[in-house]
């Protein structure tokens, strides 16, 4: 069995979120003045973990815990629904938070999707440590 030299191992953690949003500061006219209010979304969340070889760098099953951990404790619940409220957060600034939450474990690529149909994909470039 001839084996293959990878250019670029990652893995890939995926999870969801229950959670409502809105948009306070949508432009007059638009022609979705609705998402100013709250509404309810099934974020479909998706993180890529660079790791340096191909046997369980990253364990990914305690990668997502500690994602769905941090969503938890994270974000408030709504008082009357008890589900997850992301305030004013978009797609692309839950990605931007969840790639600067979880840097250090060298989250690279973050995407989000409400209901798994639209959303946003933000990438990284990993930061190396520095050398004093």
């Amino acid at each position: 069995m001839t084996l293959l030299k990878a250019k670029e191992v990652c893995v890939v953690v995926r999870t969801q979120l229950e959670a409502l949003h809105h948009w306070p500061h949508i432009p007059k006219g638009h022609p979705s003045q609705f998402l100013q209010h709250p509404h309810r979304h099934i974020f479909y969340i998706e993180l890529r973990f660079k790791v340096n070889h191909s046997n369980r760098d990253i364990e990914f099953f305690e990668m997502k815990h500690q994602i769905d951990n941090y969503l938890q404790k994270n974000f408030k619940s709504d008082i009357s629904s008890g589900v997850k409220d992301l305030g004013f957060m978009s797609c692309e600034m839950l990605c931007e938070d969840l790639l600067q939450q979880f840097n250090h474990l060298n989250a690279f690529q973050a995407s989000v999707f409400e209901d798994n149909e639209c959303g946003a994909i933000m990438k990284t470039e990993l930061q190396s440590p520095e050398i004093v």
